[in-house]
């Protein structure tokens, strides 16, 4: 068993419980989880499934954090699609998570980079510099948060965004 079946197999016992204590900001975080887990293993139909619970917590909950996710848990099966519709869709929803009032600072931070990713895919297509100068301005952004945090794991992924 691969180390993502295990990280889904802990996830989903995590999921149980956090369904039996009924809090929907914790299920719709490991549902969220779930979903990238999913998609790292290459599972888009158990992302899908995991993307349309959350859809329904997001729908029955007023909740900022809950919709935010949503929006990048989206994006993020969006941006495994080929097709530059989907890739469009996953922008847009990104930006708008970073236009919105910030609920999480982790959330506007995943937000930035699958946006930087995205931009640096156009730009490696496009060579348009307009796109060229926004994902300049997004990977600075993500280098100041990186040093300010000290998170070495976001700082690597900002110099693998610049290089």
């Amino acid at each position: 068993m691969g180390k993502f079946d295990t990280a889904i197999r802990y996830f989903k016992q995590s999921l149980s419980l956090r369904e039996d204590i009924g809090n929907k900001q914790d299920i719709a975080m490991t549902l969220f989880y779930l979903i990238s887990a999913s998609l790292d293993s290459n599972n888009t139909k158990s992302a899908q499934r995991y993307l349309d619970r959350l859809r329904f917590i997001e729908s029955s909950e007023k909740n900022s954090f809950i919709k935010q996710l949503r929006k990048i848990a989206e994006a993020s099966l969006l941006k495994t699609s080929p097709r530059m519709k989907h890739r469009v869709e996953a922008q847009e929803l990104l930006q708008k998570v970073l236009e919105e009032e910030i609920v999480d600072h982790s959330l506007t931070v995943i937000a930035l980079v699958g946006l930087s990713e995205l931009l640096l895919d156009e730009l490696k297509i496009s060579g348009d510099q307009e796109v060229f100068t926004l994902l300049q301005a997004m990977v600075s952004s993500l280098f100041d948060i990186a040093k300010h945090q000290d998170s070495h794991n976001l700082l690597v992924k900002t110099y693998w965004l610049q290089s």
